[in-house]
């Protein structure tokens, strides 16, 4: 007879299993290993680890690329990684190559979030993440941007605001007259000579 703590008590075939002790066994081809924030030689690509929450623990990898002078302007890619929930990080080995290479082609900032994965944290819990992760940009994108202003750093630099509308509000209704200014601002600014 079998061990209480081997008991299965949920099967979900080629995922994962969870049992009675309340182990999640993940199989092989659905995860990858840890890889730590470093500088990738071949392309210089550097990635970087950011706490968002010590409690509950929940953090961010950006990766970014190697910045050609004061001068050069970066977009922001946010990247929430796929894995249904219940399996995938962007401290994983698939995640890393993936987010590296497209960095060195897209010439993006990406800024990636680990939120907490089910079935250990049911959902809605993982779109509760991504959602503080983006509700949180904005006290950090203003802090970012008053510190960049003070360093002597030569660029341009701009923060905008879209007051009284909900987050994505110019994705739902990109016709709106604060979308297409929005729009226009932000392709301004990347346009910029």
């Amino acid at each position: 007879m079998a061990s209480i703590t081997a008991e299965i008590t949920h099967e979900f075939p080629q995922f994962f299993r969870v049992y009675k002790d309340g182990r999640i066994e993940r199989y092989p081809d659905t995860d990858s290993p840890y890889v730590e924030p470093a500088l990738d030689p071949a392309t210089g690509v550097e990635a970087r680890d950011v706490v968002i929450s010590s409690e509950p623990s929940f953090k961010e990898r950006v990766f970014m690329p190697r910045i050609n002078g004061p001068e050069e302007k970066l977009p922001l890619d946010l990247h929430y990684h796929g894995g249904a929930f219940y399996v995938g990080s962007p401290f994983k080995a698939v995640a890393f190559n993936f987010l590296t290479s497209f960095v060195t082609l897209t010439r993006v900032i990406v800024v990636s979030v680990d939120y907490r994965l089910a079935p250990e944290n049911p959902l809605p819990t993982p779109y509760e993440d991504s959602w503080a992760h983006c509700s949180g940009l904005k006290p950090r994108g203003l802090s970012y941007y008053e510190i960049l202003k003070k360093s002597g750093w030569r660029g341009t630099v701009e923060f905008v605001e879209t007051e009284g509308e909900d987050h994505c509000f110019h994705v739902c209704n990109p016709t709106c007259e604060k979308a297409l200014a929005l729009t226009q601002a932000l392709a301004s600014f990347i346009n910029q000579d």
